[in-house]
């Protein structure tokens, strides 16, 4: 039996030297501390609105893993004395308890800065997971920039199964000199989302592998110009973005005239450089500018990865594109730009521009198995669904439906690609068009060299 005298003999090493515990134990050898915070009503080390400041500083200033437990109720902290950045780096949890919920109401004051005005925590360290607390902003408190969470710096963040009511915005990730890593953002829900004074409801300065998952804003009727539903213009290199079941609705439903300008989404690399951006089964509506634009204006060089939109829905109201493509940065080298399987909806507009102002490079823009709606308002000439003013492209498999909503209609017919240049290498085959259509019209520039059959009609 010579294995068992073998493991005999590695134990007794292994004893000698203090390394026997080591291998029959894993993961802390403790466990977290805990805070526990109780309503006002409650008796406690920390109770009431003070109570929920000191645990959660105390906390973040102990050593080792700490957990703050909040106990269902509500909570309301002075904006004028907000929470200390939570920098702490070896495991902090702050985690909502109780049936009832965990409600935390953050004032506005206009004499605080936009800053931290509305910030509920700003995080710069690492290990830390917040999950289960609802936040509150003031309905009063629209016309100020509140965005609760500030993710500036650090890594390894678990941002869950948070409900926001009134907020203008929701988190700001990375500032101009920090890149937060490994962030992630799970079952969010935002109701009667302000989208006001030129915020977004997530803005990207600066990160590397972040996850949305399950995020749903709802708009109310407060909006402000030029907002974007969300925003990822980064300073430096941006790496790796993963967007799975976000949906933003109504963000255009607002009060007064002229209605501002809204977009979905807007990666725009004119300062800085983004590598991965993946959005899968995304619901964004209501746009009035675009759904989703794609932009490069800077003088830098700069280089965007592998960008692709699958299985989402945009829909943009009048005057607005679904796609807007604009690399007017000479030294933009884009690779890949795929949008799969898409629902885009255009009101007296093309559905898909690609800008022909662009003067950087993008190898590869694939548009495959779309569903294309141009939809009208007492159109009365033809219209175009998609503008092609760039090069290197593919169109297969599309699908375009014209909708006339005006009385009488009066629509000759459409356009389903037009050339606003000459452009090269694009093929466009095997789309389909539900009324009579000109499959392609070159009067704007040809197409060299191109392939292009089986479209119907």
């Amino acid at each position: 039996m010579v294995m068992p005298r073998i493991l005999i003999f590695i134990y007794i090493i292994l004893s000698t030297l203090g390394l026997s515990s080591a291998i029959a134990q894993s993961g802390p050898t403790t466990d977290p501390q805990q805070f526990v915070v109780v309503p006002s009503s409650g008796t406690g080390t920390y109770v009431g609105n003070a109570g929920l400041k000191a645990a959660i500083t105390a906390a973040n200033a102990a050593t080792g893993p700490a957990t703050v437990v909040i106990k269902a109720g509500s909570y309301s902290l002075d904006i004028g004395a907000p929470l200390p950045p939570l920098t702490k780096t070896d495991g902090l949890t702050i985690r909502g308890e109780g049936s009832a919920g965990v409600r935390i109401v953050i004032p506005c004051d206009p004499s605080i800065p936009d800053s931290i005005n509305g910030r509920l925590f700003t995080l710069q360290g690492s290990y830390i997971d917040i999950t289960n607390i609802t936040v509150v902003m003031q309905p009063s408190c629209a016309a100020y920039k509140n965005v609760p969470f500030g993710i500036e710096s650090g890594n390894d963040f678990s941002i869950t199964d948070i409900t926001l009511l009134n907020p203008t915005g929701f988190t700001v990730i990375g500032t101009s000199s920090t890149a937060p890593q490994r962030v992630t953002f799970r079952d969010i829900h935002g109701l009667n989302w302000k989208a006001a004074y030129g915020l977004s409801a997530i803005n990207v300065v600066q990160a590397q592998s972040i996850l949305f998952e399950d995020i749903l804003f709802n708009a109310g009727d407060v909006c402000n110009s030029d907002t974007r539903s969300v925003q990822i213009k980064p300073v430096g290199l941006t790496d790796t973005i993963v967007m799975r079941r976000v949906s933003i609705f109504n963000s255009a439903i607002c009060t007064g005239s002229p209605k501002p300008t809204t977009t979905a989404v807007t990666l725009d690399f004119s300062l800085g450089s983004i590598v991965n951006v993946w959005m899968d089964d995304c619901v964004f509506d209501a746009t009035t500018l675009h759904g989703v634009e794609i932009l490069s204006s800077g003088s830098n060089p700069t280089f965007a990865g592998n960008i692709r939109f699958r299985n989402c829905s945009f829909n943009a109201q009048a005057g607005g594109d679904s796609v807007f493509i604009s690399l007017k940065d000479p030294n933009a080298n884009m690779q890949t730009i795929e949008f799969d399987h898409n629902v885009m909806v255009s009101r007296n507009h093309a559905a898909i521009v690609l800008d022909s102002a662009s003067t950087g490079i993008a190898r590869a823009l694939h548009f495959d198995g779309n569903d294309i709606n141009t939809a009208t308002t007492g159109w009365s000439g033809p219209g175009v669904a998609v503008s092609l003013g760039m090069d290197n492209f593919t169109f297969i498999g599309n699908h375009n439906t014209v909708a006339d909503t005006g009385t009488p209609v009066t629509h000759p017919g459409s356009i389903f690609f037009q050339t606003t240049k000459a452009v090269q290498n694009g093929i466009i085959q095997g789309n389909f068009s539900s009324v009579a259509s000109t499959t392609l019209d070159t009067s704007g520039g040809t197409i060299t060299p191109s392939a292009v059959s089986g479209n119907i009609p």
